[in-house]
């Protein structure tokens, strides 16, 4: 399934998958699937080991100079 497809470009079995998968989904799984996490790269320190901390995908935290690594929720069949 493409996870970039919205509204009449899904079909209706992804419509179905979707709708049958958020109503089992756990809080934390719920929350990743529909608010995403952000990490800044610009703010990657290259001599350390740990990424810089998860910001919210809103439009508040997005810099219009910054580069991010979106993380996708993803279901396992």
């Amino acid at each position: 399934m493409n996870m970039l497809f919205t509204g009449s470009d899904m079909t209706v079995d992804d419509r179905s998958f979707l709708m049958q998968v958020v109503t089992v989904m756990d809080i934390p799984s719920s929350a990743g699937f529909f608010y995403p996490r952000l990490i800044p790269l610009q703010d990657i320190n290259v001599d350390s080991d740990e990424l810089p901390s998860f910001i919210c995908c809103t439009s508040d935290n997005i810099r219009d100079d910054g580069v991010y690594l979106l993380e996708i929720w993803c279901s396992s069949p």
